[in-house]
Order: structure tokens, then C-alpha cells, then sequence
């Protein structure tokens, strides 16, 4: 068969079949440890990849703990970074791109959340300038840190509320895939349970997740 009449059949084929479909972005937590040891602080990424024409974000984490569980006392949130030292923030890597707002707030009795939110202006011309994702290359949007007490040793889960949820482009409108999105994290929680802590031996503190970025399929 010659190359021309190849070519043709793949041709007919892509036509009969339509447009290749782009992949959805992905919005969702990585490198959270399996456990974590009460009194411990451990870490993990927020990550976006795969977003196309993203210009600004909002994007709100919700955190909970067991019914009788106390926000802020029980676990609170260590610390967050726009990217770690190795950059990987969506907006980049120079000191304008890293205006990273956040704010956490108690929003049930067992629960608080933590809101991030930024927008791409780097010439500060008020037109915001859009990006593409990339996993593993542009994808982070934030390294968060949560401490626990030592003395609280149930679950903690983590989602993401979607009614808050804004992932826009340079007009204002949400990107292409963002009812995809929503409808994946619908039902997307991820729980981390307690353990003793074994003597001598620390599990995944703050500074442990710079040195190894490790993908964890959710």
C-alpha cells in the first residue's frame, strides 16, 4: 500500500471520527503523605494542569476533621507558599508572578477553608496575560503545610468546594473544560488518617516535600 493511500485512510478516519478531543484540566492534591503523625506538620501541592488560556484562578480547599474536631486548635494551616524553591507556579517564577492571596477561615464546626486566589498581570497593564498548564512543568499553585495537634488522631479529608471554584481566562469567562472540572471534583475527597508516631522518626515535615516532588494518582 503507498504512503498516499495511507494517508488518505488516516484522513478519513480523523473526519469520520471528529476533532481529536483536548484533555480537561486537572485540578487536585499531590504528594500528601498515606498518614500523618499527630503534633507533626506535613505537606503537599495544589496543582492545576492542563489549563488552557488561564489568566486568573480562585480555588478553595476545604479541610475537615471529625465531627467533635476543633479548626485551628485540632489541625490549622502551617503555611502556604506559591511554589517551591524548584518553581513550578502557574504564573511563573519572577517576584511579580508570585502574588499568591490566600486566606483560611473556619467554615463548619469541623472544617475550615482555605481560599487561593491570583491573577496573571505581569506587565501591571491591567491586561491579564493567559497561560497553558503544564503537569509537572507549570502545574503548582500552591505548597501547603498543615500542623496538627499531638493530641488529635482522627481523619482529616480534603476537597474542594466547586461553587466557589474560578478558573477564567483573559475575559473573564471560565476556561475551556471547566464544567469538566467541576463535575470531576463532585465527588473527589482524599483522607488522611493517624498514627502513632514511631520514635525518632519523623514523617514528611515541611522540608521533606522540597527535596522529592513525588506524583500521586488521585
Amino acid at each position: 500500500m503507498t504512503r498516499n493511500v495511507l494517508l488518505s485512510l488516516s484522513f478519513c478516519l480523523l473526519t469520520l471520527a471528529g476533532p481529536l478531543a483536548s484533555a480537561a484540566p486537572i485540578l487536585t492534591v499531590e504528594g500528601a503523605p498515606a498518614q500523618y503523625i499527630p503534633g507533626d506538620t506535613f505537606s503537599f501541592y495544589v496543582t492545576l494542569a492542563d489549563a488552557v488560556d488561564l489568566a486568573s484562578y480562585n480555588i478553595e480547599l476545604v479541610i475537615a476533621g471529625d465531627p467533635a474536631s476543633t479548626p485551628g486548635s485540632d489541625y490549622d494551616v502551617d503555611s502556604v507558599l506559591p511554589e517551591p524553591p524548584a518553581s513550578c507556579y502557574v504564573f511563573g517564577s519572577t517576584p511579580q508572578d508570585k502574588a499568591n492571596y490566600l486566606y483560611a477561615v473556619n467554615t463548619e464546626p469541623n472544617a475550615l477553608a482555605l481560599t487561593l486566589s491570583d491573577f496573571h498581570d505581569p506587565d501591571g497593564d491591567f491586561n491579564l496575560d493567559p497561560v497553558t498548564t503544564v503537569a509537572d512543568v507549570n502545574d503548582c499553585v500552591a505548597v501547603v503545610g498543615v500542623i496538627t495537634d499531638s493530641a488529635y488522631t482522627g481523619p482529616l479529608t480534603f476537597s474542594f468546594d466547586t461553587s466557589t471554584l474560578q478558573l477564567d481566562n483573559a475575559d473573564v469567562q471560565p476556561i475551556a473544560g471547566f464544567d469538566e472540572v467541576v463535575a470531576s471534583l463532585a465527588e473527589w475527597s482524599l483522607s488522611i488518617n493517624a498514627v502513632p508516631e514511631p520514635a525518632g522518626l519523623g514523617l514528611l515535615s515541611l522540608p521533606a516535600i522540597f527535596l522529592t516532588r513525588r506524583r500521586r494518582a488521585i
